[in-house]
This record gives C-alpha cells, structure tokens and sequence, in this order.
C-alpha cells in the first residue's frame, strides 16, 4: 500500500477497505468506528484475519485493567474517559502478522510486522490491556 495521509487509525480503515481516508480520526472518532462497525472479542475467542486490536494504557486507576469494553466508552457515562488512552490499533492479517502504521508522521508508510513486534513498544506503558474487535456482520 502506498504512504499517503493517515494515523494508525487511519490505517485499520484502510486495510479494511476503505480506499480514501478524508481526514485524520482522532481517538474518539475511532472509538465510535469501532463501537459502530465491530464488537468486542472475549479473552478466550480465537483472533482471526481482518480483526482489529487497539492497545490501551492509563494515565489513571479509574478503570482497572480487563475492565474495557468500548461498548460502554461513552462521554455520558460517569468518570469517561476513565484514564484510557488509545496507544495504538493494528490488524490481523494472519495468525502472525498484523498490518499497522507505527510511524507517527502523517505520510509514513504502512507495515506488517509480527504481532509481537507492534505490541512490543507498550508493553511497559501504565496499564497496558489489549482489546480486539470483529466487525459485526
């Protein structure tokens, strides 16, 4: 895929078939894609070709980490944004590579790295906690 305007938002959009990206999502443009178009994976289900992982870390103990469900991740929903920041958000491409933009530059370019390779930067941040995400048929 070629370099062109994106975030690692952005790039989820992108490998899931968007062709053009208007703009750059911001987290919570993201997080409402994702509450619209996926829902949220158990601990226990297999990942899959096409899911969406988003790593999380907290500036905060409001939520305590395994408690995130994006469905709930609303501003009339007392404490939001409860801490959370969205680090990061990559896709499964197979049982081991993920598609994902690391660069943060806007016109850095794609990759697909293993997926211990894109987590590996956010494994030490404050309450890291991974979600994955399917789209909902």
């Amino acid at each position: 895929m070629s370099e062109e305007l994106a975030n690692c938002f952005n790039a989820v959009q992108v490998y899931l078939g968007y062709t053009k990206v208007a703009e750059l999502l911001g987290p919570e443009e993201f997080v409402s894609y994702i509450q619209n178009n996926f829902k949220q994976l158990s601990f226990t289900e297999e990942v899959r070709p096409h899911d969406v992982s988003i790593v999380w870390s907290r500036s905060s103990a409001e939520l305590p980490v395994g408690n995130i469900q994006v469905a709930n991740l609303r501003k009339n929903v007392p404490g939001y944004p409860f801490g959370l920041i969205i680090e990061h958000a990559f896709v499964q491409t197979d049982e081991s590579l993920v598609f994902q933009k690391r660069d943060p530059t806007p016109k850095g370019p794609y990759e697909m790295v293993p997926e211990e390779v894109a987590l590996a930067p956010y494994l030490d941040h404050s309450g890291f906690e991974l979600t994955r995400h399917r789209r909902s048929p």
